[in-house]
């Protein structure tokens, strides 16, 4: 029997700890039953007011929301009706599904010790927690992401052309849950760019898929979810494409903010591995 230094330093028992532990966070906010907040409260008012065509278009409150997010909500109140816990079970099942499903995402792109000490961040992460009780639709993004790259690094065995014909199947499921899955799409669609005839079909299929749906997408909720407000308030936010020498500051910058949100207060720190990290997935091919 394995002595308790031993099971500490091994990486099969470190992750089902990291995910015991991340799973009971989540649940025990999710039994805490906090109190609804406005971003919350304005998202609902919307889902309760209106009709399901009706979410299709304008939102009230300076709100926007994939529809088969508002939708799914929507049925969930009809079936259960106006109760807080209900509210909550969406983002809560998808963040735990994320954890869940980041185990063998991790374990396929590290090292058992990599992947386990990966787990274990993702699993003790304050805002994919406190998202996770939140009634927004961030944790089904991070849930849609997770699935793609799983996808993308579980299937490399496969046909490039069953791959693609996969990732046209997924993507208006993805995008109407989640507009951000438009830019990981586009990521996965040129990392399996093929070469033979039978996959170029399939790629122009994925492709013609990804951009249909996102286009009745930006032409409908998209747009009549555009608000002027919020786009001034985020405007600092987004690339500097009209001065391209402050690109490269950007993304230095943009990268250190990502990994400071990951795990507050210390994330910062985790940015000296992200050069560290491209140069061995580099050497790796």
């Amino acid at each position: 029997m394995p002595t308790l230094r031993e099971r500490l330093v091994d990486p099969v028992f470190l992750t089902r700890m990291f995910l015991f532990g991340g799973l009971l966070f989540r649940l025990w906010h999710y039994i805490q039953n906090h109190v609804i907040w406005y971003d919350e409260a304005v998202l609902l008012a919307n889902v309760l007011d209106k009709s399901f065509l009706e979410l299709l278009g304008p939102l009230q409150s300076e709100v926007a929301a994939a529809p088969l997010f508002l939708w799914t909500l929507k049925l969930m109140n009809i079936a259960f009706g106006d109760v807080d816990f209900v509210w909550r079970l969406l983002p809560l099942l998808a963040g735990c599904v994320g954890l869940l499903l980041s185990v063998p995402l991790f374990r396929a792109l590290l090292t058992p010790h990599g992947a386990a000490l990966a787990v274990g961040l993702l699993a003790v992460a304050d805002d994919h927690i406190r998202l996770s009780n939140t009634v927004k639709p961030y944790t089904l993004d991070a849930l849609g992401t997770i699935v793609l790259l799983l996808m993308f690094v579980k299937t490399t065995r496969w046909p490039m052309h069953r791959r693609l014909l996969l990732v046209a199947a997924l993507a208006p499921v993805l995008l109407g849950f989640s507009y951000p899955m438009a830019f990981v799409l586009g990521g996965v669609v040129l990392g399996l760019f093929p070469t033979d005839r039978k996959a170029i079909l399939a790629w122009v299929l994925a492709v013609a898929v990804i951009g249909g749906t996102f286009a009745v997408l930006y032409f409908g909720p998209i747009k009549d979810q555009r608000v002027s407000k919020l786009e001034n308030e985020w405007e600092r936010n987004y690339l500097p494409y009209r001065q391209p020498l402050n690109v490269p500051w950007w993304m230095t910058w943009h990268t250190f903010g990502v990994c400071q949100q990951s795990c507050n207060p210390s994330g910062s720190l985790l940015t000296i591995f992200v050069p560290i990290g491209a140069w061995m997935f580099w050497r790796g091919g």
